[in-house]
């Protein structure tokens, strides 16, 4: 069950994590306006450190805490592969975050979030590469088009 949200003034617009019913907001810096309490695996027992964001293998993202600066809750969150500084926060669809009474129960949303948000990447990459795929046989198929033309 999801606690009321804390009114905190964001940057952005909120993106719902395709393929689930998550929302999340990214932040440049969360450790400037809250303290890091760790990752979501150094917190719960997952059996796991995070979740990869492509079919390689290459990338991955886990989950992280957040600790509102006035002691009045937990934030869940995600690490950003590309940017360790940068993190999403998991929000309402209106923008504003989610707040959590407990760490464990902010590092399991957290956990769950991250690997949404994995899925999700994963699922476009498959996309994009099919994408690609087809452009490239069409760039090919025109091409042997033009050369019987020429041939005949």
């Amino acid at each position: 069950m999801k606690p009321e949200c804390y009114d905190y003034k964001w940057g952005g617009t909120p993106w719902k994590i395709s393929g689930s019913s998550l929302f999340a907001r990214w932040h440049e810096n969360p450790k400037n306006v809250f303290r890091l309490v760790g990752k979501a695996h150094d917190i719960v027992s997952l059996g796991h450190t995070g979740w990869y964001l492509d079919e390689d293998g290459g990338e991955t993202t886990h989950g992280l805490v957040f600790r509102l600066n006035n002691n009045k809750g937990f934030l869940a969150g995600g690490s950003d592969p590309d940017n360790d500084a940068a993190a999403y926060i998991e929000t309402h669809e209106n923008g504003t975050p989610y707040v959590y009474d407990s760490s464990d129960e902010a590092a399991r949303a957290a956990d769950l979030l991250a690997e949404r948000y994995a899925e999700s990447s994963r699922e476009a990459e498959i996309e994009a590469r099919k994408e690609l795929k087809a452009q490239e046989e069409k760039e090919e198929a025109d091409e042997l088009l033009e050369a019987f033309s020429f041939a005949g």
